[in-house]
């Protein structure tokens, strides 16, 4: 099993209050084409989000 290298973290901005989401990836363009779909969702529905890739390392990130 390959451990994930990429965090996508999403936070997203409705009326009721905020959420902030992470999700793994192996690589950055998966979490990329991640971040882009849950951008292009949140556009098309009204929602506002803030969403970032970051690398992790170890238990870090």
């Amino acid at each position: 099993m390959i451990d994930p290298a990429w965090i996508l973290i999403v936070m997203s901005h409705v009326d009721s209050g905020s959420t902030t989401t992470f999700q793994e990836f192996e690589n950055k363009r998966a979490c990329d084409a991640g971040m882009n779909m849950v951008v292009a969702m949140a556009t098309a529905s009204g929602d506002k989000v803030r969403a970032n890739c970051i690398s992790k390392s170890g238990t870090s990130y």
